[in-house]
């Protein structure tokens, strides 16, 4: 299910499962471990102080390419029928949308009452004041979901839902364990009701949050975001197929970073990123990606991918895999070095943040953000 419901539904447990102040976000960083590339749904780290948005949209530091046409972004609804619509807003389902907005209100509520008793707020009115939804913001959402008919299927699947989880959060009574059974139980549902479709997604996105707007060449308009973000959204694939630093998949339906691109990693569906990669043989016959060999890590059987790779001396004597030496990660400058003496990162390239902190020139776009303002992750390809 998206994250939009979630975030309607798991206001309570998430601000009383660890959270150490109200409208905390610990999503997870994606790393290239072999994982496949795209949005996914996520039941950990979503945030209470905005739960009226559609579904999250990738990187907004994401260059656009010139495959589209990028407009101004709009505020609140508009007259003209978004692609997907009836052309017309159908009051049924806008109420439905009310109706469930008043549920999530009344999930802040119970929430509130347990961060109130746990003094992160010194009152029940400043708590729902702080994490509640802008009222416009609300009106914006329904008048668009009423939009697209397909969101009747959502709203029927989640509405009973959010009720039923409601009901079991207010007898939790700020219980921890018996909030968690209540969310486990309430995504059980979730994980079966529909997505809202991505045109209906799209005009969440630039009408209600404010995006910019770009129009595929197949006519689509969707948000700037979603281009180049490995996730096909137009029609023509113009968002993705221009992009670069971009690996087509050879199913046609997925792309990935084209750094992805023989890692020894199979990022596409079908495998077809690593197809066609130099091998390199260990002594023993076993087969692995060329890039493994003298990584400073075996992955021969027999450990022959690492034999007789140039290293690096320490000062104090020892010699450690060249790779290792300003590598950053996992062990660079964090108090855990690979040298005794720590000379493997003396001198290494620093990237400096607005603000001034420095960290590792490796950190630099690797998909996490570590600069305070995250500007390590702007501007890159």
């Amino acid at each position: 299910m998206t994250d939009r419901w979630q975030r309607m539904g798991l206001v309570v447990v998430l601000s009383l499962a660890g959270a150490s102040a109200c409208g905390d976000d610990t999503g997870d960083a994606t790393t290239n471990d072999g994982t496949t590339t795209g949005s996914t749904d996520s039941t950990t780290g979503m945030t209470a102080t905005n739960p009226t948005t559609g579904m999250t949209t990738s990187d907004p530091t994401t260059s656009a390419t010139d495959s589209t046409t990028t407009t101004e972004p709009t505020s609140g609804t508009t007259d003209e029928p978004t692609a997907g619509t009836t052309g017309g807003s159908d009051p049924a389902l806008e109420m439905q949308c009310i109706d469930s907005f008043a549920d999530n209100a009344k999930l802040i509520d119970e929430q509130c009452k347990c961060l109130v008793a746990d003094m992160v707020f010194p009152d029940q009115a400043s708590c729902f004041a702080e994490i509640s939804p802008p009222s416009d913001l609300v009106g914006c959402s329904c008048s668009v979901d009423a939009m697209f008919p397909d969101n009747k299927a959502v709203y029927d699947c989640v509405g009973p839902a959010q009720k039923t989880f409601l009901t079991c959060v207010a007898s939790a009574a700020c219980d921890q364990e018996a909030l968690s059974t209540c969310a486990q139980t309430y995504f059980g549902v979730l994980d079966g009701c529909p997505n809202p479709g991505k045109p209906s997604q799209a005009a969440q996105a630039i009408e209600c949050d404010g995006e910019r707007a770009t129009m595929c060449k197949s006519g689509e308009t969707i948000p700037a975001s979603w281009q180049c973000n490995f996730d096909i959204d137009c029609g023509d694939e113009s968002d993705e197929n221009a992009c670069p630093g971009s690996f087509k998949c050879a199913d046609g339906g997925s792309y990935v970073p084209g750094d992805y691109k023989c890692d020894g990693y199979p990022d596409c569906m079908d495998m077809s990123d690593e197809a066609g990669c130099p091998q390199f043989m260990c002594m023993d016959g076993m087969m692995i990606p060329e890039q493994f060999k003298c990584d400073g890590y075996p992955e021969c059987n027999d450990e022959s991918d690492e034999l007789g790779c140039p290293t690096f001396m320490c000062m104090s004597g020892p010699e450690i895999p060249l790779p290792f030496k300003c590598n950053s990660f996992p062990d660079c400058c964090d108090g855990d070095p690979d040298c005794p003496d720590m000379s493997d990162e003396m001198g290494c390239p620093m990237f400096m943040c607005m603000d001034g902190t420095e960290i590792p020139e490796s950190f630099k776009c690797d998909g996490e953000a570590d600069c305070p303002m995250g500007e390590d992750e702007a501007m890159c390809p």
